[in-house]
């Protein structure tokens, strides 16, 4: 009997030991989660839960980035960046109208007018945005909710003959349908009020699927399919105006989103930007603010035309506005959380440039100012916004305008993109063209181009890829894909025609 009684007491003492253990290393991992530095996460993207993967490894181009990441605080911002957030996110709790400011300010879109660089890297395009013109070659299928089009990539005899005369090339439009007869494409949408007809002159804005097969009227095709957000019937002329541009009943959404209660309008004679030759450039909707509780906040000027979206102060030196400011511009964005906005205004004698935040009720809750800022570009999230301003990168802490880690020079930068975990930074040097660094800006790759870069368009992220149009010295225009983990370049899409 006191054998077994010490065997028992031996036993209990054993299964204390192991319970102690198991909540130690319960409160040790729940402290580590605390403290931001668990490398596990767990996120939903679509129908499909991604569980335990590194937080390096997982891109949330999908992931609602208007909702609280509990991995996100000033420290440790996992948010995806504004800039890489898309209007098809999949999982998002995004009201219509905050899509339509997303769409309004997202430029990035690769062009796929080139047909070349459609069929021979279908590989680059493959998921990303893009844009293209061309026309309604055959209705394949049309009806109450979606169509289906056989479209021709190229320009109308107008256009084409307009722009080869203003660049003094051979305007023989015969030849150049033949030589591009074969510019096929499938786009596929939802049908609006205004359906498509055989014949019409398209811009087209859209997702590339792949290069599909399809049998029509007995040919088979083996080309690219578009998804299609928005299509808009006419082409952009000489005056750079879309036929079919944001109305005022768009314009109105989104000023009433970003402002509250606004008045819209069309520009009076002396407000807007006429050329010589008639055609309307850079067309504006005037937005006036029925709260004039903030008189530095007044009239301004909201861009219509499509892929141009930009939100003017009418003080701005930029335009030939009457009551302008010399050398001062003024520019709106807004904010992630849709419930503030940015005003950037950058003084272009002194080089200064300042940053305001502030609420729907025109509050300025805080204000940073840039000296010596020659070029400044930015990204943001709830937490912080990302910028690059006099070659040193600032992380700014959205609660209160201060520096969430201490400012890093990087060089003069084109454009920096806030991925959940890092940055992607784009410079004109050859020899760091793209960085990709820590959110204290130290570099964890970098990547060199093949001669000095010219230009950085429409960078967008598919299967931890960065696929990016870049123009070069040596090469001219191209496309690159660009491993997200190690920064190799994947493939230099170059043109051979």
């Amino acid at each position: 009997m006191e054998q077994e009684k010490r065997k028992n007491n031996i036993a209990f003492i054993i299964v204390a030991i192991l319970l102690v253990a198991l909540i130690a290393f319960g409160v040790l991992i729940l402290l580590k989660m605390n403290k931001g530095e668990t490398k596990e996460i767990i996120v939903n993207v679509g129908e499909n839960s991604i569980a335990s993967k590194k937080s390096n490894e997982i891109l949330k181009e999908t992931e609602n980035t208007t909702v609280q990441n509990p991995n996100s605080t000033t420290q440790n911002d996992m948010d995806l960046g504004l800039k890489f957030t898309k209007i098809d996110n999949k999982n998002t709790n995004l009201t219509k109208e905050q899509k339509n400011i997303i769409e309004y300010f997202d430029y990035d879109y690769l062009d796929a007018t080139n047909y070349e660089f459609l069929q021979r890297y279908p590989q680059v395009f493959k998921g990303t945005q893009v844009f293209t013109s061309g026309k309604v070659e055959k209705i394949i299928n049309s009806n109450d909710e979606t169509y289906e089009i056989l479209f021709w990539i190229g320009d109308s005899q107008q256009k084409y003959e307009y722009w080869q005369w203003r660049s003094g090339l051979d305007t023989n439009y015969a030849n150049y349908t033949q030589k591009n007869k074969n510019n096929y494409v499938v786009i596929k949408g939802t049908q609006s009020e205004t359906r498509l007809i055989e014949g019409d002159f398209v811009s087209v804005r859209g997702r590339y699927v792949n290069i599909e097969d399809y049998t029509i009227d007995g040919t088979s095709y083996h080309i690219p399919t578009i998804n299609t957000y928005r299509t808009l019937i006419g082409e952009y002329n000489g005056g750079e105006q879309s036929v079919e541009p944001y109305t005022a009943k768009d314009i109105r959404s989104i000023a009433k989103t970003i402002f509250g209660d606004v008045t819209i309008r069309e520009p009076m004679e002396d407000e807007a930007y006429i050329y010589s030759n008639g055609f309307l450039m850079n067309p504006w909707y005037i937005c006036e603010l029925d709260n004039q509780s903030n008189a530095k906040f007044g009239k301004y000027f909201f861009s219509r035309t499509i892929g141009k979206g930009k939100i003017v102060d009418s003080r701005s030196t930029q335009h030939p506005f009457k009551g302008k400011e010399d050398n001062i511009i003024r520019e709106i964005e807004f904010a992630p959380d849709f419930e503030h906005f940015y005003m950037f205004i950058y003084d272009t004698n002194l080089k200064f440039l300042t940053v305001e935040y502030y609420n729907k009720d025109l509050k300025k809750l805080w204000s940073r100012e840039f000296e010596d800022t020659v070029t400044a570009t930015y990204d943001f999230t709830k937490n912080n916004v990302y910028l690059v301003a006099n070659n040193t990168l600032y992380i700014i802490n959205t609660a209160n305008g201060e520096d969430t880690y201490s400012p890093k020079f990087v060089g003069e930068k084109l454009g920096v993109r806030k991925l959940n975990d890092s940055l992607i930074l784009f410079a004109t040097s050859q020899y760091d063209a793209i960085i990709k660094t820590d959110l204290n800006g130290e570099m964890v790759w970098r990547t060199n181009a093949d001669s000095r870069v010219l230009g950085v368009y429409s960078p967008q992220i598919v299967d931890n890829r960065l696929i990016v149009n870049m123009t070069t010295e040596n090469e001219g225009e191209k496309f690159l894909i660009i491993n997200l983990q190690d920064g190799k370049i994947e493939l230099n899409a170059k043109s051979y025609k």
